[in-house]
């Protein structure tokens, strides 16, 4: 990637520094932040702000600007004090991202990031937990993964997902075990959410490691439908899904499959098989030796 990563990493604390400090004297929450951006006409997201306030992400859009300048304002600060702490590529840094065809932009994000590539390591077992609340508006997901590595000196973890529907919020991202969030980037326009999971050291060629991180999302607007998708790559044992409902069971639920193929605008093509499951209060599907491509599960109240 183009610039200096030392010059990033000091313009990611600086900019941090300057934004937790000045939310701290202005005693504003970050509801009242969020409130006040969007009287003035700038819609941004509390998970957003929490990022860039803890330092885990920073601005990579022209919109995440305006609300740079916005923030300033609201905060007493004085014109630049935050955007003069952004590294000069902040934004154009993301271009290569923006203009890859749909399947190629997970990998030029990785490699923005600094992150390693997906052959690096190899996904033995991966299972997801899922809580949806009583009204579907909160949804908690705990991902846990075996992974070996297949060379020496791997240190990060790759996470990445693509929201269908990019005006809600999007998750807040923690590690559970074995992991911590380091680094979050958000491309608004694609609906495109990479982060990355830090290991507490690098792994060895061939050595294995457990970890466990979480995801909790919130919608403001009734969901009558909703799922969970996982992209399966080649060589994973395992896949197991788990959705528990806090309510009433779901009044349908189905699993799907479809091959890894994808269009130019990003919708994946040639459906492979579609089963329904018997709805209940808590939903299982185990899988051994899961085919490579989407698997999903969907449900309707």
């Amino acid at each position: 990637m183009d610039g200096n990563p030392m010059d990033e990493m000091s313009g990611r604390r600086d900019f941090a520094a300057v934004l937790s400090r000045a939310i701290r004297d202005s005693r504003l929450s970050l509801k009242q932040l969020q409130e006040q951006l969007a009287r003035k006409g700038v819609h941004r997201d509390i998970a957003t702000l929490d990022y860039w306030r803890n330092g885990q992400a920073i601005p990579t859009g022209n919109r995440d600007l305006k609300g740079v300048t916005v923030l300033e304002e609201i905060l007493d600060l004085g014109a630049g004090q935050l955007l003069s702490r952004l590294p000069s590529d902040a934004v154009s840094r993301w271009d290569p991202v923006r203009s890859a065809p749909i399947d190629r932009q997970l990998e030029e994000a990785y490699a923005v990031m600094g992150l390693p590539s997906l052959d690096s390591l190899e996904h033995i077992f991966l299972q997801d937990s899922v809580s949806i609340s009583t009204d579907f508006h909160r949804q908690a997901e705990v991902t846990t993964q075996l992974v070996r590595a297949t060379r020496d000196g791997v240190h990060n973890i790759p996470v990445a997902l693509r929201q269908i529907f990019t005006e809600d919020e999007p998750p807040r991202i923690s590690g559970i075990s074995g992991c911590e969030l380091h680094d979050v980037a958000m491309l608004d326009d694609e609906g495109l959410l990479c982060a990355e999971l830090r290991l507490p050291r690098p792994l060895r060629k061939g050595q294995l490691h457990m970890f466990s991180y979480r995801m909790d999302w919130t919608f403001a607007r009734d969901r009558d439908s909703d799922g969970i998708t996982r992209l399966v790559r080649p060589g994973l044992r395992y896949w197991a899904a788990t959705i528990d409902f806090a309510g009433d069971a779901p009044g349908y639920v189905e699993y799907n499959y479809e091959v890894e193929n994808f269009t130019r605008l990003g919708t994946p093509t040639g459906t492979e098989m579609t089963q329904r499951i018997r709805s209940a209060k808590q939903v299982q599907r185990v899988l051994r030796g899961p085919l490579p491509g989407l698997h999903s599960i969907e449900w309707k109240k």
